[in-house]
């Protein structure tokens, strides 16, 4: 849902972002994404931005074109989730801003997109304001399968290591590779087991007591449909020993095709 808050010439004032930021929260959005900032914070601006973290959504932000050790705001906010660029050959790019709080990075340089003319409709571009975007499109693709309530921590399985070792400040926590992470989205093949009974109770058993608090629609799930389509709603309990979960459908079931899904990775806890 592109949300304009700049003026015909691009510029922007802070209480436009703020209002825009307030309208993204209204319509209860799942991603933010700000591909604009300055070398200096404003507390109005962050108040408006952790209202919105707050709110359950996540925001990301460009980390800056300035090609060197600089803090980028609203990058640089706490819990924004800051994104760089890279090159074809997956290094830093000249212009990408670098500081501690650079999350991730993504292609920006050389990207082919549209343009504001009839007589070129497409250009091509960089800059970390098309990182940040590129970035926002993988996050909103994967956001629904999170198990943990930090994107950032459920982002990490799916990353290239790129720079030195492990988290640093030109490349934060690397490189998120889209087609490893919609992989994901395909899962693993499923177990087809063909059943008529529309009172039907699924029950799994692990080798060690589960955590029931741990047991909610993100670590086990019944979707009707491809496995992305519609969550049944379910009932859930324990037996004694603690290692088996029962699901129940609160209603009878139709007929058609349904999946059980079980999150283990990071999820169900023992």
């Amino acid at each position: 849902m592109p949300i304009k808050a700049a003026t015909a010439s691009g510029s922007l004032s802070v209480s436009n972002v703020v209002k825009a930021i307030d309208y993204a929260i209204e319509q209860q959005v799942d991603i933010i994404n700000m591909s604009f900032g300055a070398t200096s914070p404003n507390p109005i601006e962050e108040k408006a931005i952790q209202s919105a973290i707050e709110a359950g959504i996540i925001v990301i932000s460009s980390s800056g074109n300035s090609g060197k050790r600089q803090n980028y705001y609203p990058a640089s906010y706490k819990n924004v989730i800051s994104v760089g660029a890279i090159d074809e050959q997956e290094k830093r790019a000249s212009f990408s801003s670098y500081n501690p709080y650079v999350d991730f990075v993504a292609p920006a340089v050389h990207i082919n997109t549209y343009n504001n003319s009839f007589v070129e409709p497409f250009i091509t571009v960089k800059g970390t304001s098309f990182a940040s975007p590129y970035f926002a499109g993988v996050l909103a693709s994967l956001h629904t399968l999170f198990i943990e309530e930090n994107a950032v921590d459920s982002l990490l399985p799916f990353t290239k290591d790129l720079g030195n070792p492990g988290k640093d400040e030109e490349y934060g926590h690397e490189f998120v590779q889209p087609f490893e992470a919609l992989n994901v989205l395909r899962g693993e093949p499923r177990e087809v087991v063909r059943i008529n009974d529309p009172k039907k109770e699924w029950a799994i058993t692990f080798n060690q007591p589960v955590n029931i608090e741990s047991i909610t629609n993100h670590t086990v799930s019944i979707v009707k449909g491809s496995g992305l389509l519609e969550n049944i709603d379910v009932e859930y309990s324990l037996s004694k020993v603690l290692k088996t979960i029962y699901l129940k459908p609160s209603h009878n079931l139709d007929s058609g095709n349904y999946w059980l899904i079980v999150n283990h990775k990071n999820s169900l806890k023992y």
